[in-house]
């Protein structure tokens, strides 16, 4: 709902690098998405959010806060 709500007026998505799909699949499971937006999978915990919003604020190509 939140893609949806930044996409409508349209605010474009990041597209994440390469490395950074490669760090989320190295801690997600393979059901999630490493794509953009990232999908931890609904039995997440605190550890797999962290991983997921560190190494997205971390791609070069994200702007956002840090």
């Amino acid at each position: 709902m939140a893609t949806d709500a930044l996409i409508r007026p349209g605010i474009t998505l990041a597209v994440l690098s390469e490395e950074t799909k490669k760090k989320l699949r190295e801690k997600l499971p393979a059901t999630a998405s490493v794509h953009n937006p990232v999908d931890v999978i609904g039995d997440a915990d605190a550890k797999r959010y962290e991983a997921a919003i560190r190494y997205t604020l971390e791609d070069e190509n994200v702007d956002g806060p840090s």
